[in-house]
């Protein structure tokens, strides 16, 4: 085995342990896995390739096999880690992509389910904090789902972190409004309350007119 194999391993399972808590937070959003179901193919297959790197380790793999198709154990196990990692890295932004639809559906429910002058009313900062920033994590979660072209491993890992980065700011979104739920409630009935008030002080100066008219009319007559 190389020399770094051990540190190669201790970071693979730390990020196995990022991934894992990614994908037990995109089953809670989605707990009938319909947009989740990606991210645990992906987990399972990571776990295949990882299994096969533990075979050879403890003899379990045919050595001369695998040297017939021109690959050394070291090889193998070095070819087999990697794709557990592509496959842990794919797991990670199926289950962000998961997590990023589900946050978004919340954060619309939200900012759909109230006017926007309620939301303004409450918060006259909403263009900046929440409109602006729920549309740049929109568009920076879609670069990096649509940039195939990583390079090398750290490349990779800039991309995973920039995704990272998107939804956090979508989970910032969505805390802040879910934050003002109360206000926005509030306000909004305070509005029904005013216009019904407003409805029915007109409602009562039309009878009111109507019977002066009626009254004038028959003393005139």
């Amino acid at each position: 085995m190389p020399s770094d194999w051990d540190s190669r391993f201790e970071a693979f399972i730390n990020f196995y342990r990022t991934v894992q808590k990614l994908v037990i937070s995109a089953e809670r959003l989605d707990p009938d896995d319909r947009l989740n179901i990606s991210a645990i193919v992906e987990f399972r297959a990571a776990f295949t390739h990882l299994m096969r790197v533990h075979a050879a380790q403890f003899g379990l793999v045919d050595a001369e096999h695998v040297r017939k198709t021109g690959f050394t154990l070291a090889d193998y196990c070095e070819i087999n880690l990697n794709k557990a990692l592509a496959h842990l890295y794919r797991a990670g932004y199926d289950a962000y992509d998961a997590i990023a639809i589900a946050l978004d559906l919340k954060i619309r429910e939200i900012t759909e389910g109230f006017s926007r002058s309620t939301i303004y009313a409450v918060m006259p900062d909403a263009a900046t904090r929440i409109y602006q920033v729920h549309l740049a994590a929109l568009t920076a979660i879609d670069g990096v789902k649509t940039d195939k072209d990583v390079e090398n491993a750290d490349a990779e890992h800039i991309r995973f972190q920039e995704f990272e980065a998107a939804i956090g700011r979508l989970q910032d979104v969505y805390e802040l409004l879910e934050g003002h739920m109360a206000e926005f409630q509030k306000y909004e009935q305070a509005q029904k309350d005013s216009d019904k008030k407003a409805f029915a002080i007109g409602s009562g100066m039309t009878v009111v007119g109507a019977l002066l008219g009626w009254a004038v009319s028959k003393l005139l007559g």
